[in-house]
C-alpha cells in the first residue's frame, strides 16, 4: 500500500517536465467540474455565477504554469478595466435614462462598441493580448445590455465570479500534474541534443565502414538474417500452428466486428501514447544504418532544431519558477545547436558524395556501364540502366532521384552554372573508389576511437542539462541525478580535449601514410573528389564535437550557478527585450489570427528569419553539395598540411 501511495504522488507532483495529452484533458476535465459544481451551488447562485467556468474553459489550467500565470494576470486586470469603463458608461447613461431613455442607450451602445473594437483590433494585431481583450469584451456583454443602475454590487457580483474562476484554475494547475516551465524547456534541448548526437554517430559510422550501402554488405546481412530464420524455423511453425488453433476457435463474426472496431478506431489518436515510447520505439540497430535513413534525418534535425528554439523563444517570455534563469540556456539551446545541426547535415552530405563515388564505380565494375551507344547516351543515373535486381543499394533509387532532379533543375540556370554541373559530374566519373576506400580504412580507427569519446561527452551534458532544469528522467529511461560533482565535470571535460588532440594527431599521422608510397616517398595526390570527401567529413566531424565541448563547458557553468543558489528554486521574471515580438507571439494557437508569414512586413522580408532565404539555402543544389573546401589548384600535399594547420 506503500508502495502504491508512493508511485502516485510521484506521478502527481514528482514530475514536473512535459505532460502527455491525457494528463492535459484530466487536469481540465476536474477543474470544469469542480467550477461547474461550485457555480450552481445555491449558496452562491445568481445570474453572473456562469463567468466561473467560463473563465475556466477560456484560461485552462492544461497549460505550462507560466502560461497560467500570464493568463490570470490578463484575466484579472482585463476584467478590472472592462467592468470599469462599462460601470463609466453606466454611469453616464443613467444620468439622462430619466428624461432622454433613446440618449441612455445611445450612450451604452457607444461604450459597447468601443470594446467591440478594441477586441477586434488588439486579437488581430496582438495576439499575446487575446485573454486581456476578451476580459474586457465579457463585462460589456453582461451589464451594458442588461437594465441595470451602477451600483458598487455590481462590481462585486461580476468580479467575484471572474476570480473564483482563477483560483480554481492555478489550483488544478499546481495541485494536478504540475508543468514548469524550465522542465520544458530542458526537455526540448535534450531531446534535440540526443537526436542529432544519435545522427552524428551513424553518419559517423556510416562514412568511416567501408562498402557503405554496397553489395557485399547486403550479402552479409542476408547471410546473417538467413542462419537466424533457420534456427527459428521450429519455433515459427509451432507459433503458426498455435495462431491457427485460435483463429479457428473464434468465430467469423467475432473477427469481422474486431476488425470493425479497430479500422474505427485506428483514426483517431492515441491520448495515453507516450513520447518516450515513441522515441525508444524508432531506435535501429548501428549497423543496420543506410543513406536512405540518412538522409530521412535531415528534417527530423531541422524539426527538433525548430521545437527547441520556439521551446526557448517560449519560455524567455513566460514567468518561471527555476533555479536557473531560463535565458541561461540560450547559448546551447539556440546558437551551438544550430551550428551542431549544420555540422551534422555536412556529415550527411558527404556521406552522399560518397554513396555516389562507390555507387559509379560499383556500376562500372558490374558491367552495368555498357559500350552500346544507345545506352550510353542515356542518363547513367536512371532508374532503368540500374534496378534493385541488378545488385544497387537500397537507396541507390532515392538518391539519384534526387540527383536527377537537381539535374533537371540546372537546365533552367545559366550558362555558368551549368558549365559548373558538367565539370562536377566529370569529377564523380573520374573519381577512384578504391583511393576512397584506402583512405576512409586508414582513418576508420581513430575515428570510431573519437566517436566513443563524443558519446561520454554527449552522456555527461545531458545528465547536466536534466539536473539543472529539473528534466526528472534521461533518454535511456534513468533518473535524473540529484548532484554532480564539479570536478568530475571538469575531468570529463580535460579527457573530451586530450581525445579531440588525439585524434587530429592520428589523423594527420594516419593522412601522412595515405600520402606515402611504400619506398616512403611522398605521392602526390591531385584534388580530386576522393580527398574532397575525406577533407569535409574530417572538418565536419571535428567541428560537431567541438561544439559538444562547448557546450559541455556551459553546461558546468550552468551546474555551478545552480550549486551556488543551493538548489533553491527562484521566480524569474521575464526581460522583454522587443515588446512588439512578444506582443505577436502565441497566434499559431488562434485560428483567427494572421499567419506571421501573411503579415506584410514578412511578405517584404523585413521580419527577422527570412524563411524563404534559409529554405533557398538549404535547397541549393547538388553544387553546395560537393562544393570543395580547397581551391583546385592546391596539390594533395598541400591539403594533408593544410589538415594539420586546422587541427592545429
Amino acid at each position: 500500500m506503500a508502495k502504491l501511495l508512493r508511485r502516485i504522488v510521484a506521478s502527481l507532483w514528482g514530475d514536473h517536465g512535459t505532460k502527455d495529452l491525457w494528463q492535459r484533458i484530466l487536469k481540465d476535465f476536474i477543474a470544469c467540474v469542480i467550477a461547474t459544481t461550485i457555480a450552481i451551488l445555491p449558496q452562491i447562485r445568481t445570474w453572473s455565477t456562469f463567468l466561473i467556468p467560463m473563465t475556466v474553459a477560456f484560461a485552462h489550467p492544461g497549460q505550462r504554469l507560466g502560461v497560467v500565470i500570464e493568463n490570470i494576470i490578463m484575466v484579472i486586470f482585463g476584467s478590472g478595466l472592462g467592468l470599469s469603463w462599462c460601470i463609466l458608461g453606466l454611469y453616464l447613461a443613467s444620468l439622462v435614462y430619466d428624461d432622454n431613455k433613446p440618449a441612455a442607450f445611445t450612450i451604452r451602445a457607444l461604450f459597447y462598441l468601443a470594446c467591440i473594437l478594441l477586441h477586434g483590433y488588439i486579437r488581430s494585431s496582438s495576439p499575446r493580448l487575446f485573454l486581456f481583450v476578451l476580459f474586457v469584451m465579457l463585462p460589456a456583454i453582461t451589464t451594458l445590455t442588461a437594465p441595470t443602475k451602477a451600483t458598487p454590487l455590481l462590481y462585486e457580483t461580476i468580479y467575484v465570479p471572474i476570480l473564483i474562476g482563477v483560483g480554481i484554475m492555478l489550483f488544478a494547475n499546481v495541485v494536478i500534474f504540475p508543468e514548469l516551465s524550465g522542465s520544458y524547456l530542458g526537455t526540448s534541448t535534450i531531446n534535440a541534443l540526443s537526436e542529432m548526437a544519435n545522427t552524428l554517430e551513424r553518419a559517423t559510422y556510416w562514412f568511416a565502414t567501408p562498402g557503405g550501402d554496397s553489395v557485399e554488405t547486403r550479402d552479409q546481412d542476408s547471410v546473417r538474417s538467413t542462419t537466424v530464420t533457420n534456427d527459428r524455423d521450429i519455433e515459427q511453425q509451432q507459433q503458426q500452428q498455435q495462431q491457427q488453433q485460435q483463429q479457428e476457435k473464434m468465430s467469423q463474426k467475432k473477427q469481422s466486428i474486431i476488425r470493425y472496431w479497430r479500422k474505427f478506431f485506428s483514426a483517431f489518436p492515441n491520448p495515453f501514447r507516450s513520447g518516450r515510447a515513441i522515441a525508444t520505439a524508432s531506435k535501429i540497430p548501428l549497423h543496420a544504418t543506410t543513406l536512405a535513413s540518412l538522409m530521412e534525418k535531415k528534417p527530423t534535425i531541422r524539426s527538433k532544431l525548430a521545437a527547441c528554439k520556439t521551446a526557448q523563444n517560449e519560455v524567455n517570455f513566460e514567468i518561471s519558477i527555476s533555479p536557473l534563469a531560463p535565458g541561461d540556456m540560450k547559448r546551447i539551446s539556440v546558437d551551438l545547436m544550430s551550428s551542431l545541426s549544420q555540422s551534422i547535415i555536412t556529415l550527411i552530405g558527404a556521406c552522399e558524395n560518397k554513396f555516389i563515388v562507390l555507387d559509379d564505380e560499383g556500376r562500372e565494375e558490374s558491367g552495368l556501364a555498357s559500350d552500346d551507344p544507345e545506352l550510353s547516351t542515356g542518363n547513367t543515373h536512371s532508374p532503368e540502366s540500374t534496378t534493385p535486381s541488378t545488385g544497387a543499394p537500397e537507396a541507390y533509387l532515392k538518391v539519384n532521384s534526387n540527383t536527377r532532379s537537381r539535374l533537371r533543375a540546372g537546365n533552367s540556370i545559366d550558362p555558368h552554372s551549368r558549365a559548373d554541373y558538367a565539370t562536377l559530374n566529370r569529377q564523380i566519373e573520374l573519381s577512384s573508389a578504391e583511393l576512397l576506400e584506402s583512405i576512409v580504412t586508414r582513418l576508420q580507427a581513430p575515428v570510431q576511437e573519437f566517436q566513443a569519446s563524443t558519446n561520454a561527452a554527449v552522456t555527461l551534458l545531458i545528465s547536466c542539462l536534466a539536473y539543472c532544469y529539473d528534466v526528472p528522467t534521461l533518454p535511456s529511461g534513468a533518473p535524473t541525478p540529484r548532484g554532480i560533482r564539479l570536478e568530475e565535470i571538469d575531468l570529463r571535460i580535460d579527457l573530451f580535449a586530450d581525445a579531440l588532440a588525439v585524434f587530429d594527431q592520428q589523423s594527420i599521422q594516419q593522412l601522412k601514410l595515405v600520402a606515402m608510397q611504400e619506398t616512403g616517398q611522398y605521392l602526390d595526390f591531385m584534388p580530386r573528389m576522393e580527398t574532397f570527401l575525406i577533407s569535409s567529413f574530417l572538418l565536419a566531424f571535428r567541428q560537431s564535437s567541438t561544439h559538444v565541448l562547448n557546450m559541455l563547458r556551459h553546461a558546468r557553468y550552468l551546474v555551478e550557478q545552480r550549486q551556488r543558489r543551493h538548489n533553491k528554486s527562484r521566480i524569474w521574471i521575464p526581460h522583454y527585450s522587443s515588446l512588439r515580438k512578444w506582443l505577436r507571439t502565441a497566434g499559431e494557437r488562434d485560428s483567427m489570427v494572421l499567419p506571421e508569414g501573411a503579415r506584410q512586413a514578412a511578405r517584404r522580408g523585413d521580419l527577422a528569419g527570412r524563411p524563404s532565404e534559409s529554405q533557398s539555402k538549404g535547397s541549393s543544389g547538388i553544387l553546395e553539395t560537393f562544393r570543395p573546401l580547397y581551391p583546385l589548384g592546391t596539390s594533395g600535399m598541400e591539403m594533408f598540411m593544410a589538415f594539420g594547420l586546422r587541427f592545429s
